[in-house]
């Protein structure tokens, strides 16, 4: 889950960098982004942020609001709005979300497979320990 969402926000960065890039303003941006990013929670959060942005409110304030965006998130997206600087800081945050998403999801494809093989050999252990117990049974039934 949170290798997705890591990468949810890593793509949402990344179009709202290439949008701004291009000319498109902030506000239409971000729908634009929230729905190239993959996430639906994102995209609901951005869709129910859009009527204060289009009002007239600072983007970075709206999203603070909304509780699925983190705090590092608000917290450079704010700096890049009050600097000017608002590419970089995309930039930035889509570095740090990739890199964050690419390390958790590693850790789980390595996890997962010795999680699966320690639950098959637990397994394969009952398994044989109750075939063992059932055939001595047996054995002793046999033996009364």
């Amino acid at each position: 889950g949170a290798a997705r969402r890591n990468l949810a926000f890593s793509r949402l960065t990344l179009a709202l960098e290439s949008l701004i890039n291009a000319g498109v303003g902030i506000v239409q941006a971000w729908p634009l982004a929230a729905r190239a990013c993959g996430s639906p929670a994102i995209e609901r959060a951005v869709k129910k942020s859009m009527p204060l942005m289009e009002d007239g409110h600072m983007p970075a304030d709206v999203i603070q609001k909304q509780p699925i965006f983190p705090s590092y998130f608000t917290g450079l997206y704010q700096t890049g709005e009050a600097s000017g600087r608002m590419d970089h800081m995309l930039s930035r945050m889509h570095a740090h979300y990739h890199e964050e998403g690419l390390r958790k999801m590693k850790h789980f494809s390595f996890w997962a497979p010795n999680a699966l093989f320690g639950a098959i050999a637990i397994f394969v252990a009952i398994s044989i320990v109750r075939f063992y117990m059932d055939h001595f049974k047996k054995i002793n039934d046999a033996m009364q």
